[in-house]
């Protein structure tokens, strides 16, 4: 699209509008554009169908958006070389900032990806900038996910679902990581961190997995809320954990986050190399940004039917606090050898009945947020 004299591209003209003489203040108010109605072809086709995780959103040629947007080398080069990074800098934090404002804008992946590129033409750290917390706050990430609209699957082809897979398609810190998951606890969208916790950005395996897997093993998680006891704030979490006793002995931990009951907890399977050397066992916790609460709980791992089509008794574990409320903590949680259980040991026997013919195991953790009064009262 050529732009005239009398009507330029409402980016360029952002740009345009920059004064040559002084960089402005970080404080200063945004960049703020308009996107007219014949700009919102929909230039992002989602080639994720599935929970299994985000792939990284391709670059889109003019021609595939309508000739709407031109790449972000051409808006950024006008008058480019009288501009400071600073200036560039601050122009892409506003064109940010109005994209996550509007995550359902079909414009809004083209416009981050043509700010990466014209930050990879300044030499500026497009990935560190978008880690910034320059957005009351917080990072456009953390602001991308709360405007998220929690009804629409991330199976279906979203603009949301783009943005935040453009935002997740680079390695993330520590920092930015907490956010996203405080994000995802306030707005009770388990479905969104389990697409994170596999994002290129965010999942890493340790040096054993990789060498062992290869790739992320497709643990599988599903949060049952529906149709338990409200009251009580039950839940029941489903798990299937592929290579469940190859990454036991290799790699000597297992460990699940999930959301729900607006909390986020981890539950992890793993083996003391301290004391008590050997020994394989299970924990719940709760993570950062949880509120404390009682817990009573069970474990249970019902494996394949027998030879005769029968089910098996199941494995049942409990995990309960006592008189003081289960806290968010790195270290403590709620533990047990897996020994300490009837048939809880077998799990680590070659040949184990409960075990899967693929090696998976399959786990259901049940859970009612009140004071144990010995019995799990859930179902």
């Amino acid at each position: 699209m050529i732009i005239g004299a009398d009507k330029k591209d409402p980016i360029v003209e952002s740009l345009d509008g920059i004064p040559d003489e002084a960089p402005p203040s970080y404080d200063s108010p945004p960049v703020q554009y308009q996107i007219s109605p014949e700009k919102q072809a929909n230039i992002y086709q989602s080639s994720t169908t599935s929970i299994a995780g985000p792939s990284t959103p391709r670059p889109q040629s003019a021609s595939s958006s309508g000739g709407s947007f031109r790449n972000a080398a051409a808006w950024f080069s006008f008058g480019a070389q009288s501009r400071t990074d600073r200036e560039v800098k601050t122009t892409v934090l506003g064109l940010v900032r109005d994209v996550v404002k509007q995550p359902s804008s079909p414009a809004g992946v083209s416009i981050l990806q043509s700010c990466a590129e014209a930050c990879r033409v300044r030499g500026l750290p497009f990935q560190s900038i978008m880690q910034e917390k320059s957005m009351e706050g917080h990072t456009p990430l953390y602001w991308a996910i709360i405007k998220r609209d929690t009804s629409v699957s991330l199976t279906s082809e979203n603009s949301e679902v783009g943005v935040i897979d453009m935002l997740l398609s680079f390695p993330l810190t520590e920092a930015t990581r907490s956010e996203a998951c405080q994000a995802c606890l306030l707005q009770s969208d388990e479905e969104l961190f389990q697409r994170l916790r596999r994002s290129p950005g965010w999942a890493k395996l340790s040096g054993s997995d990789d060498m062992l897997l290869g790739e992320l093993p497709d643990d599988r998680i599903i949060v049952q809320n529906d149709k338990l006891d409200d009251d009580n704030g039950s839940f029941a979490v489903n798990f299937h954990i592929p290579h469940f006793q190859k990454r036991m002995r290799i790699s000597h931990l297992i460990n699940e986050e999930f959301i729900a009951r607006g909390r986020m907890w981890s539950l992890s399977f793993w083996v003391n190399t301290t004391r008590n050397l050997g020994s394989w066992h299970l924990s719940l916790k709760l993570k950062e940004h949880s509120a404390p609460t009682h817990v009573n709980s069970r474990i249970l791992v019902a494996g394949p039917k027998d030879s005769g089509g029968q089910k098996r008794q199941p494995i049942s574990i409990p995990l309960r606090t006592s008189h003081s409320p289960l806290t968010p903590s790195v270290w403590d949680g709620l533990s047990v050898a897996l020994e300490d259980s009837s048939r809880g040991a077998s799990l680590q026997y070659d040949g184990c009945s409960y075990i899967n013919p693929d090696g998976s195991l399959d786990v259901v953790l049940q859970v009612s947020l009140k004071r144990s009064d010995g019995e799990c009262h859930i179902m």
